[in-house]
């Protein structure tokens, strides 16, 4: 019987095969996250106008578009909501969060944002000892990990 059905299942066209698969799978959404670096090792902040439940600042990031690879978005969303071109970027991080999935990263970038007001309020960088008491846990912990593996490349 699998045999057959292994069979039938290689048959059958490629989008079918895709379509009765997200048939049975749970739909999720994606983002970015990205811990943002300039040459004083100050973290990049966001203050949001319509991030659900914010509480403030948060790190800059954003939905993965429908083809769109996490690198890609992680450009996309950091330009369009600070004008900033980024270098030097490294996965850092992947977690679930009940149906979505949370791609993190570090980067780099050496300007100074521009923020034009419609998502986004303000763009401010903070040292590590100015992170705002308001920044989720999960934010926070994003922060350290980033500067103890950009610590760990400085010191190799």
């Amino acid at each position: 019987m699998r045999k057959l059905i292994s069979k039938i299942w290689q048959l059958l066209p490629c989008g079918l095969r895709v379509f009765l698969v997200r048939l049975t799978q749970e739909r999720f959404t994606a983002s970015v996250v990205v811990v943002v670096f300039n040459q004083r090792r100050q973290v990049l902040l966001l203050d949001h106008w319509l991030r659900a439940g914010s509480t403030g600042w948060a790190l800059p990031g954003g939905f993965i578009c429908k083809n769109e690879q996490p690198l890609e978005a992680l450009r996309r969303e950091i330009f369009e909501e600070t004008g900033l071109k980024t270098s030097n970027e490294r996965l850092l991080a992947v977690r679930t969060r009940s149906r979505h999935i949370e791609i993190v990263f570090s980067a780099e970038s050496f300007n100074e944002p521009k923020v034009d007001g419609k998502e986004i309020r303000r763009a401010m960088w903070f040292s590590a000892d100015e992170i705002p008491v308001s920044l989720s846990q999960s934010q926070k912990d994003f922060i350290r990990a980033a500067l103890n593996l950009k610590s760990s490349q400085l010191a190799s």
